[in-house]
């Protein structure tokens, strides 16, 4: 699994990485959840380094996610949003 640089991306592109890269995410999501094994380690490995994608695409997108955000856990996050 390759680490995508959003820095050499224009926004554009990176709009389209992001929304790639979330696809990917959800299916390894789906395999680590129904896969055993290896194939479950590999699957997890997977869907680590697309959400390191999707969350350095949405930093060239959106900017940085300011440090206390970053900090909240989802319940938090979803708190504070409703």
């Amino acid at each position: 699994m390759k680490r995508i640089d959003p820095a050499t991306l224009s926004r554009a592109d990176a709009i389209a990485f992001r929304e790639s890269e979330m696809a990917r995410l959800e299916s390894a999501r789906l395999v680590a959840g129904i896969a055993g094994g290896p194939l479950k380690r590999r699957a997890k490995q997977a869907a680590s380094a697309h959400h390191a994608n999707v969350m350095a695409l949405s930093a060239r997108i959106d900017g940085p996610i300011p440090p206390d955000v970053q900090a909240m856990t989802d319940d938090e996050l979803l708190a504070a949003l409703a």
